[in-house]
């Protein structure tokens, strides 16, 4: 007892310091002026007293021996009535109370509670928050301190156990105060009486004993009803007295609010079950929190607002009247829908009345935790109340009953599944479909949907048949033409019988099934005029039937039957197919596995004959056969074996002919043309003339004919001959392929001409010659990237065409069209180029979509009038490119417009009603485009116009500050990285600057959630090319700098406060100078600011030179109360002395003054360190430091009562006799006394630290001197580091080094055992440990179990690298040169490369190669196995010190006392100087298991290219004689032609350059080739490609690259699934020839394999 009186004595007892009220006085004084303080006290042995304060300074901190001395102060705090936010109180450090009795303890913690409230009664102060946490619950009760408490959040936490049982309770408190609490945090009580204590409360967290059922009743009417409650945390242990797990059902909290939504399983074992209950004005989340491991549970209320609306709301109902006024005024219409998990796609094309283009509108119905939500790009979010199948397929009828008129062009149908071999029945896939079907039951008549085309796509079900048929009965079955059924890929025959008794399915022309095979019934299809599928099984007596159907009926049209080749087991099929078709009119084996035959059946009486194709091939699953109607005239080109051109002509003409309505299309390529006729549905006809070495190759269908003509000239004679029989196309398109830049070409039939002008003036020449002008519905030109040229366009006005379209892939391509006659046409589309051409031409046009390069004001006011008095609809989409004199903007517009009608982020519209008012104009406005500025007029009909009502105008725009930002910055990024932006917390902006581009990244919280968004300002020809994620914009005559910074002004203007602001300048231009410009403009956008920049964190890195005067100028315009942390930095610069004029402007800045951070290692400040000394962390570089300068930062540092840490680089003492190193004069130990480490002995090599303790703390100063610190020079580092105090009773013990020669000398056996236990790496480690450590390792490890595969030796001046592979591990030992000795760093790897370990050593005793040599011949000694690999370097600049390294490496790889025989292994790579030097170092290896030998030659730093190497003295040696394989990189070989075949005939692999190379030495190799499998890769500085020609023919040409490719293919003796290829091509003025193997059916079909062999 006298113990614990003592205890509670010390405790309470007065503080002894008689300067406690002059402390108290100053520190009232301190935060006199603050607008509001908070209080945090910590209680342990003693009690730390902390005043926070929004004042420099922001904190206070006070210790106290006793807690009565302590609220001394808190009482004298509370009498200045200062507004006080907060006071928190802590208990810690359980160890200083054990001594006492729990119940004193408590009651000591209750003591203080009481007297705080106490205190705060009577000062009458309001606190926004009382915080208290103690160790212990208090057994006191508490009732009297909560009701003395007025505040508004309180918090009652102790260092509980969740399952302790010895909680108080706390009895309901009356109170006024109490009931202002609104939040509430208690875990030490237990809230006695019923849950309706905590009605008040609009927060809370607290425990029950015990909750019933009409607590949970009352708590969920409570939250409907209660407009300040928002969230509870219930913690309870018995529910209606049971103390046990009980589930929601016996709960009745599922008769309360209904079923879960969702049950979570956790791993921690609780299972938490979410419900959901909604009312009009809140949606109310309740989570239910049980626990198999332990009696507590927990349950949860939240209420947020409404973020969905009840499904009556007619916004809900009416959503898609927009959509339907939308689709009444288009045509071709399709709906496209994707049905998944949580989410239905639905997407609807069409193309409006008024455009021959087509767009899209998507909308998404997904899932939420809160029934279900719809969005679309063009429109914002909307929530429902419902399940989203239901929304969908209720807006699905609203749009079928108000355009059930309509039929669409396609309606299709995707349903998310799972693949075959992954599907388990009874999975959610399942459930998915089975939901899906019933809702849309519901809602969807039989027969009520009108469409051409039915399409569906199942991943794969069961039950596939049974929905597809559910699906197809909802179609009306007369408009239904097409029906395309997709699934995943099956081998099992599906049955048809529930679909093909389908009425829509008899009364469809077309059916299209990709992947399913079905089970075929001649019945089934018989009415089908075209059909597509996979049958199984097929007989032939089905071939019969369908073949006496095609001849027989008019109806079929072409039909495709797949067949699984598993049904002609035991069937001779050719035998067959000859009984059944007859002979093939063709039949072609494409290899010895493929075999295609065709038949050409006639039919009597008509001009019709029916074409049928087999494919058979043994590598496929699948045989095909293809049924198809054609003419007769196409019978007998089929019956001609070899037909001629003319022939084909006629056959193409004749097809042409019999039909209307053909499109062409013309495609043009450097070495081909290629032409297509297509009409729908036949397939498209082909005819491709190509060039060849002969002349031309023409390919149609399967006939190829070469001729001796011109492919291009070929091409365009033999259009013009098919276009005279043809006065009509639908679509007629000329296309330009990529075609690189005239060369020199080797083939004589290719002209000088670029193809694509040829071409065209020769169609032109044609055009003029045609009697009647062709006529075209719609004609398009693509040019790709040929500069645009009058003459191509001239052909514009030879062509009838109610459509031209002109593209382009060149940026900015300028055209003008001032002469050309194009008033034939009605629609123009131009937008890829530039026009330059008179408004007034365009106004012939009805529909005209083009870019200008000039736009007036006049232009726009022309095109108004035209628009108001025309008596027709018009539409005109005009791009302007923004011209300089910006005669276009946006207060001309409203000068001449008016005010508009309608606003938007990116669009301004009109409305103007024309004299007759049959129609209404309607000018839109878009202030930003990829191409500029776009303007839009069109005229709508008022009777069909989709505007409903008549909309007001917003009245004058008298200030340009009310248009939103896109119209004033002509940006549509800038606004829309403002939307996403705003009421975000702007966190980090990073800014990299270099010579052609500034990127702007920002990271900003929203709604707890970080994001990011990057901005990229790159020069563009004349303007500025701006990207942010998948948006890019062009602003064109604007500065790339000046535009990123204008931008970032304005981010700035509504995100002023942010964490960091990083600027990295990156500029290496040496006359731009962008670094400086943009610091320039920075600081001249921020003087625009009414309010200095806040930010915490200031970095900028500089790239060429330190921009220190801007640096300080921008330094200036940020706010000094927030800014913490400054960064200058250089990092590729070190040592920049900084300017004296400019340092001294930067640290009398108030700023550097105020800020407590400053890191510029890299920088040297010619200035005071008293510039630095306020700093609680610094990083910086001085020209020099004294004795003196060191002794005052130490005792400077000696009285710091905060954190700190100081590093100071310099580039020399002040004192001439420490530089010298010198034995006289002061030392800096005279400074900081006697280092308490160092490196090494000698003091002034290595590196130092010293400890001084500070006086009255626990802490010490901590000094640490490195000879050589990040920045290349000496650096002093001042911290302050805990004090490490032993207990007094324990006496410091130092144990015995361990002594690992008394190991070896002692135990010799036991070493031995660990030896052979440990790893190579290990091993190495411990050799390097000492001179009788190593000469044990190497006595005993002669049987070495460490056997090598690969070692890769290199040397230098700089260092040495050995890399070695060994079983499954590599390891690289790499030595670098050090003052005293060598460094060794061993990392080693796994098997695969990756990272597994590091180790680094120091060593004094000897030079870093004599090491390397001694590591290299303990590897090598024991190697009993052939090397693989063996690479070897020398890279020394020095003669004598290469041929020392080299004489070294000699004597270890020539056989010695430890080995008798010489080194043996497989590849070998050399880089030496000459050639002496590979014939000194080949005698090292045994010459009968070489086979590869890679040459390197390492060339001095003035040598820019490679020499030439003599071998003739190599090739006398045994290791040429035996090798295989053989490089030679960047050095010449100068060999004579004529001993080439003795030379390098016996090679299987080279890859050598040569001086000379004849057409002789190449068909030497070539003809080896053909029976023995080489590669081979010559390359020749001279070489007669002409004779190559004479003999082996011309090439296949290819271009990749702009590097043309010569190809030759040849036949291999014994081998047909290979083919020989030779390649020849010209690169960097030298020919390069390869010789090699590739698969037969790699070979391009229109090359020639050639046999050079008997």
């Amino acid at each position: 007892m006298n113990d614990l009186c003592k205890k509670l004595s010390h405790l309470f007892s007065k503080p002894k310091n008689k300067t406690s009220s002059k402390i108290l006085t100053s520190t009232l004084n301190s935060f006199q002026n603050s607008s509001r303080i908070g209080i945090r006290i910590i209680v342990s042995n003693t009690v730390r007293l902390t005043i926070y304060t929004r004042k420099s300074p922001p904190r206070i901190t006070i210790n106290f021996q006793g807690i009565t001395a302590s609220m001394k102060y808190v009482n004298a705090i509370l009498a200045i009535e200062i507004p006080i936010s907060y006071i928190s109180i802590q208990f810690v450090n359980r160890e200083c109370w054990k001594s006492l009795n729990p119940e004193v303890v408590s009651h000591v913690g209750m003591l203080l509670l009481e007297e705080m409230a106490k205190m705060l009664k009577s000062s009458n102060v309001k606190l926004k928050k009382f915080s208290v946490r103690l160790f212990e619950t208090p057994s006191d009760p508490i009732e009297k301190i909560l009701s003395d408490l007025d505040v508004k959040v309180l918090v009652l936490k102790t260092d509980w156990d969740e399952d302790d049982e010895d909680k108080k309770p706390i009895q309901k408190v009356e109170s006024d105060n109490w009931k202002k609490v609104r939040a509430l945090y208690i875990n030490s009580f237990y809230l006695a009486g019923p849950v309706q204590q905590i009605s008040h409360l609009s927060t809370a967290s607290c425990f029950f004993n015990s909750i019933n059922f009409d607590d949970l009743v009352f708590l969920k009417n409570h939250f409907l009803d209660a407009p300040h409650a928002r969230e509870y945390v219930i913690h309870y242990r018995e529910f209606d007295g049971h103390p046990m797990m009980v589930l929601p059902q016996k709960m009745g909290l599922i008769t309360i609010v209904g079923d879960p939504i969702d049950v979570d399983h956790c791993e921690t074992g609780e299972d938490i079950y979410k419900f959901h209950v909604m009312d009009e004005n809140h949606d109310i989340s309740i989570n239910l929190c049980m626990r198999e491991y332990a009696n507590l549970h927990s349950i949860t209320f939240t209420r947020e607002p409404p973020l969905v609306k009840q499904f009556s709301d007619p916004i809900v109902t009416n959503y898609h009247s927009s959509t339907v006024e939308l689709l009444e005024n288009s045509q071709n219409i399709s709906v496209f829908l994707v049905i998944l998990r949580d989410s239905i796609m639905f997407q609807l094309t069409y193309q409006p009345k008024t455009s021959l283009e087509k767009q899209n509108a998507i909308f998404d119905y997904k899932k939420q935790m809160s029934g279900c939500s719809v969005n679309s790009e063009n429109r914002t979010e909307l929530g429902v109340n419902l399940d989203y199948r239901t929304l969908f397929c209720t807006h699905l009828k609203y749009l079928l009953d108000r355009i059930g008129y309509c039929t669409f062009a396609a309606f299709s149908f995707v349903f998310y599944g799972k693949l075959m071999s992954e599907y388990v029945v009874g999975d959610e896939s399942d459930m998915l479909h089975m939901e899906f079907f019933n809702v849309f039951d519901k809602f969807v008549q039989p027969n009520s949907i009108k469409a051409l085309v039915f399409s569906v796509n199942f991943k794969f079900h069961p039950l596939a048949i049974n929905y597809i048929t559910s699906v197809l009965s909802f179609f009306q079955p007369g408009p239904l033409q097409s029906i395309m059924l997709d699934m995943d890929k099956r081998t099992t025959a599906m049955n048809l019988e529930s679909i093909v008794r389908l009425e829509q399915w008899e009364q469809a022309a077309m059916i299209l099934m990709s992947d399913i095979t079905v089970k075929f019934a001649r019945r089934d299809f018989g009415h089908l005029g075209i059909a597509k599928i996979i049958a199984h099984p097929i007989s032939f007596e089905d071939l019969t039937f369908l073949k006496e159907h095609f001849i027989t009926s008019d109806i079929p049209q072409m039909f495709e039957i797949k067949y699984l080749r598993s049904s002609e087991i035991n069937v001779n099929v050719a035998q067959k197919l000859l009984e059944t078709f007859g002979p093939p009119a063709h039949e072609e084996y494409a290899s010895a596995e493929q075999c295609d035959r065709i038949w050409c059946l006639p039919i009597s009486n008509s001009e019709n004959c029916v074409l049928v194709k087999h494919i058979f091939c043994r590598r496929r699953e699948y045989g095909s056969f293809n049924f198809s109607r054609r003419l007769a005239s196409e019978l007998e080109l089929m019956s001609t074996t070899s037909p001629n051109r003319s022939q084909i002509l006629s056959a193409l003409v004749k097809k042409i002919e019999a039909l209307k309505n053909w499109s062409l299309k013309v495609r043009i390529d450097e070495g081909q043309v290629q032409i297509n006729f297509t009409h729908s549905p036949w397939p498209t006809k082909s005819i491709c003339y190509k060039n060849h070495r002969e002349g031309c190759l023409l390919e149609y269908e399967f006939h190829k004919v070469v001729f001796d003509e011109n492919f291009a000239v070929a091409s365009c004679d033999d259009l013009n001959f098919v276009m005279n029989s043809v006065q009509e196309f639908d679509k007629f398109e000329i296309e330009s392929g990529e075609i690189s830049a005239p060369n020199r070409d080797d083939d004589p039939n290719n002209s000088n001409e670029t193809i694509l002008p040829y071409w065209l003036t020769n169609l032109k020449t044609h055009l003029k010659q045609r009697s009647q002008m062709l006529t075209v519905g719609t004609f398009k030109l693509n040019l790709k990237n040929h500069a645009p040229n009058n003459r191509f366009f001239s052909i514009l006005s030879l062509i009838a065409s109610e459509t031209i379209e002109l593209k382009t892939t060149v940026q900015e391509a300028k055209l003008k069209l001032k002469e050309i006659n194009v008033t034939n046409a009605k629609e123009f589309k131009a937008e890829s180029f530039q026009l330059s051409v008179p408004i007034k031409l365009l106004l012939h046009f009805s529909n005209v979509s083009a870019t200008l390069q000039t736009v007036s004001i006049q232009d726009l006011n022309i095109l108004k009038e035209h628009f108001l008095n025309s008596p027709i609809k018009l539409k005109f989409i005009i791009n302007d490119t923004l011209s300089k004199n910006e005669d276009v903007n946006v207060t001309n517009l409203l000068e001449m417009f008016g005010a508009p009608d309608r606003i938007e982020d990116v669009l301004m519209e009109w409305r103007i009603r024309t004299l007759s008012t049959k129609f209404e104009l309607v000018i839109e406005y878009r202030p930003c485009v990829p191409m500029g500025q776009s303007f839009t007029f069109e005229s709508f009909a008022i009777a069909d116009t989709v505007f409903e009502k008549e909309h007001q105008t917003l009245g004058p725009i008298n200030n340009l500050a009310m248009l939103p930002l896109s119209f004033t910055t002509r940006s549509v990024i800038l606004p829309s990285t403002l939307n996403s932006m705003k009421g975000a917390q702007l966190t980090e902006i990073y800014m990299s600057v270099e010579r052609i581009r500034i990127t702007i990244f920002f990271r900003y919280f929203l709604h707890n959630h970080e994001n990011c968004r990057t901005h990229e300002y790159e020069r563009y020809q004349k303007g500025c090319r701006v990207k942010c994620d998948l948006q890019e914009e062009v602003a064109r005559h604007q500065d790339f700098i000046s535009l990123a910074i204008s931008h970032l002004s304005v981010i700035l203007k509504s995100h002023d406060n942010m964490v960091r602001f990083k600027i990295y300048l990156r500029d290496d231009s040496e006359e731009d100078d962008v670094d400086k410009k943009v610091l320039q403009a920075l600081v001249e956008a921020l003087k625009e600011r009414q309010n200095k920049l806040r930010i915490k964190y200031l970095e900028v890195y500089f790239w060429k030179r330190p921009l220190i005067e801007l640096a300080a100028s921008l330094l200036s315009w940020c706010d000094p109360i927030d800014l913490i942390r400054i960064v200058l930095e250089a990092p590729f610069f070190k040592g920049i002395v900084i300017e004296p004029e400019a340092c001294e402007l930067l640290v009398n800045l108030e700023q550097w003054k105020s800020v407590r951070q400053m890191m510029c290692p890299s920088l040297v400040f010619p200035t005071a360190l008293s510039s630095f000394e306020h700093f609680s962390a610094a990083n910086f570089t001085v020209p020099t430091i004294s004795l003196e300068q060191l002794n005052s930062l130490k005792k400077h540092f000696m009285n710091f009562t905060t954190e700190f840490i100081f590093a100071i680089h310099f580039l020399a003492y002040k004192d001439q006799d420490i530089n010298n190193m010198g034995e006289r004069g002061p030392k800096p130990q005279d400074v900081f006394c006697t280092p308490s480490q160092a490196e090494y002995g000698n003091e002034e090599l290595g590196n130092k630290r010293w400890y001084l303790p500070m006086e009255n703390t626990e802490y010490q100063l901590d000094i640490i001197y490195l000879r050589c610190g990040r920045q290349g020079v000496p650096v002093y580092i001042f911290k302050r580091e805990p004090l490490i105090k032993l207990h007094p009773l324990r006496k410091a013990e130092k144990a015995p080094p361990f002594d690992m020669l008394r190991l070896v000398t002692w135990f010799p056996l036991i070493m031995k055992n660990i030896l052979n236990d440990c790893a190579f790496v290990s091993v190495e480690v411990l050799r390097n440990v000492s001179k009788d450590i190593r000469q044990f390792v190497d006595r005993n490890r002669r049987n070495s179990i460490f056997q090598t595969y690969d070692i890769s030796l290199s040397l230098s001046s700089d260092d040495a690298k050995l890399c070695i592979r060994q079983f499954n591990s590599h390891t690289i030992f790499h030595y670098s040169p050090q003052p005293i000795g060598c460094k060794l760093k061993i990392t080693e790897l796994t098997q695969f490369g990756r990272f597994q370990s590091m180790r680094q050593l120091n060593m004094t005793d000897d030079t870093y190669i004599n090491y390397l040599m001694r590591i290299l011949q303990y590897i090598l000694r024991d190697q009993r196995d052939c090397l693989n690999f063996f690479t070897y370097g020398l890279h020394f600049e020095n003669d004598n010190e290469a041929a020392e390294a080299r004489r070294q490496v000699k004597k270890i790889l020539l056989p010695n006392a430890l080995r008798s025989h010489k080194f043996q292994l497989v590849n070998l790579d050399l880089t030496v100087r000459n050639e002496s030097e590979i014939l000194e170092l080949l005698e090292c290896f045994d010459a009968g298991k070489l086979k590869c030998l890679i040459l390197e030659f390492a060339r001095k730093k003035e040598e820019e290219t490679g020499g030439t190497i003599e071998i003739n003295r190599i090739a006398e040696m045994d290791h040429w004689r035996n090798l295989e394989e053989f490089a030679v990189v960047d050095y010449v070989i100068n060999a004579d032609p004529l001993n080439f075949n003795q030379l390098f005939g016996h090679f299987k692999t080279l890859n050598v350059c040569l001086q000379n190379f004849t057409v002789d030495n190449l068909l030497f190799m070539k003809q080896k080739s053909l029976a023995s499998s080489l590669y081979l890769h010559f390359i020749c500085e001279n070489f007669e490609l002409e004779n190559l020609y004479e003999l082996i023919g011309r090439p296949l040409l290819e271009t990749a690259n702009a590097v043309k490719y010569r190809k030759w293919f040849f036949k291999l003796i014994g081998s047909i699934e290979n083919t020989l290829i030779l390649i020849i091509h010209t690169q960097n003025g030298k020919i390069h020839i390869q010789i090699t193997r590739i698969p037969t059916s790699d070979v391009p079909q229109n090359a020639t394999i050639r046999v050079d062999f008997e």
